[in-house]
């Protein structure tokens, strides 16, 4: 459509792609858009959009701008800004909700957006617990998420000031001092404390749905977030350089797309929180664990290890994908070893990675190796990691691929529940190659030959204090034999 588009009546669409050189204006009518759709402001000439409307995917490519003079603008798709200035007059709103889902602004192009935006993001939880979430757009504090219906506690303007359980925490880096618990800070003022991204939020929530809904200028652009390793050992320091960041964009980014130089003095890898399964899980491109990937939601905070106290990660337009990512995602690795133990006691679980590589040694390799981040709920949740030689806890481990290993595993309960508990071992044939896996249960002496069984139950124990399990990697096999005779 060459001119202006007004609509008087109700308009219904099936899945069009209009594309619009003039103006909108909806102010008297009814549009009802479809899945699929798409409209783009592609003239040579200002226009201008009036009238409520709901778009699914909204496209400025308007060199000479397109600027929102009435009417709440909601986007349920994506928002995609490819030239020219979208001036939102403060009525532009992604939206989200669990029919739709989560609405996204893609890369800025060429273009720009002038004017504040509301960035919306469901959160459904099932059960109380922690959520760590961040806000998309400028100069939001604490009080925008009470005002969403989030309750606070412990804190000055909080719903609940007096009570003595403190609900909300950022983490600050130097405190750690080889403790990374007392990095831990407490909210201070709900009317004052920011929820950017350099600083994401540990926020326990009740089990009901929550829509974050924040308005301010989006993050755009370049954003660099600095992180820290303060009096720390440097790489394989376990207790030190953990960095709690956030998604700077209103939308999904693919850590993947970072460059090597974005991701300056840190471990190639993400933590992201999993409520569903009580612990942390970690993307690395070479494995993952409890379904995190690649992908960071928008409004989702993470974690990055810094190796120097100069590190920082650098986020770019480029990064930005069209997915809506929810905060936790299904995912499979059909190439490395899956570790996972669950047990009869709860429904949370822990995974760790176990991955062949030429090199690898016993003890802590950088860029093979990844730290594990122990859960917040040590009462509740089982916890499961690699124990290095030199005494590094790891959540993603390497073992030679040429030579035979003995790796120690920790696998742990929660300090209050203790029960029946089941190692999972799923091992791809590829990670065999006609090799043998026994697993050595050092408490009770039995010995597990993962080929025959790739599960294994126990009784926990209180007092363990070291690994309690020997995992026994076999590579001097006879190549020829089958199935192969292991040694050792």
């Amino acid at each position: 459509v060459e001119g202006n588009i007004t609509n008087s009546g109700t308009a219904t669409s099936s899945g069009s792609y209009v594309y619009i050189g003039g103006n909108w204006d909806n102010s008297l009518g009814t549009y009802n858009y479809a899945a699929g759709d798409s409209i783009t402001f592609d003239g040579i000439t200002a226009s201008t959009i009036s009238g409520a409307t709901d778009w699914n995917i909204l496209t400025i490519d308007n060199t000479a701008g397109v600027t929102v003079s009435s009417g709440a603008q909601d986007v349920y798709g994506i928002l995609n800004i490819v030239s020219g200035t979208f001036t939102t007059g403060s009525l532009v709103t992604l939206k989200s909700n669990s029919t739709t889902g989560t609405a996204q602004m893609d890369d800025l192009e060429s273009g720009d957006i002038s004017g504040n935006l509301t960035v919306e993001r469901l959160l459904s939880m099932t059960t109380q617990g922690w959520r760590e979430i961040t806000s998309p757009v400028q100069n939001t504090e604490i009080i925008d998420w009470q005002n969403n219906g989030i309750d606070f506690s412990g804190f000055t303007n909080s719903t609940f000031p007096t009570f003595p359980f403190v609900n909300a925490y950022t983490y600050f880096e130097p405190n750690a001092q080889g403790d990374k618990n007392n990095g831990w800070v407490a909210a201070n003022d709900a009317n004052s404390d920011p929820t950017g991204p350099s600083s994401g939020h540990r926020v326990y929530m009740d089990a009901t749905d929550f829509t974050l809904s924040v308005a301010g200028n989006p993050y755009k652009g370049s954003q660099v977030l600095n992180v820290t390793q303060t009096g720390g050992a440097g790489t394989g320091d376990e207790q030190n350089g953990w960095n709690l960041i956030g998604n700077p964009y209103p939308c999904t980014v693919d850590w993947d797309l970072l460059s090597s130089g974005d991701k300056n003095n840190i471990e190639d890898a993400i933590w992201i929180w999993n409520a569903t399964v009580g612990n942390y899980g970690l993307y690395n491109t070479s494995g993952s664990t409890n379904n995190v990937t690649n992908e960071i939601a928008h409004s989702q905070a993470f974690w990055v290890k810094a190796i120097s106290n100069t590190g920082s990660v650098t986020f770019n337009e480029s990064d930005k994908v069209r997915s809506d990512k929810p905060f936790v995602k299904s995912f499979s690795d059909n190439e490395n070893m899956i570790v996972s133990l669950t047990s009869t006691v709860n429904n949370f679980k822990d995974e760790l990675v176990i991955k062949r590589q030429a090199g690898a040694s016993l003890f802590y390799d950088l860029g093979l190796d990844f730290s594990k981040l122990f859960t917040e709920l040590p009462d509740e949740a089982p916890s499961l990691s690699v124990l290095t030689n030199d005494n590094v806890h790891l959540s993603i481990a390497s073992v030679d691929k040429s030579n035979s290993s003995t790796i120690q595993l920790m696998a742990t309960a929660g300090l209050q529940s203790q029960g029946n508990y089941t190692l999972n071992f799923d091992i791809p044939s590829s990670f065999i190659e006609k090799g043998c896996i026994h697993l050595e249960d050092i408490h009770t002496g039995v010995i597990t030959d993962l080929r025959v069984d790739s599960s294994y139950t126990f009784v926990s124990s209180d007092t363990t204090t070291v690994p309690r399990f020997l995992l026994h990697i076999f590579r001097d096999y006879d190549i020829n034999s089958s199935p192969a005779t292991c040694y050792g």
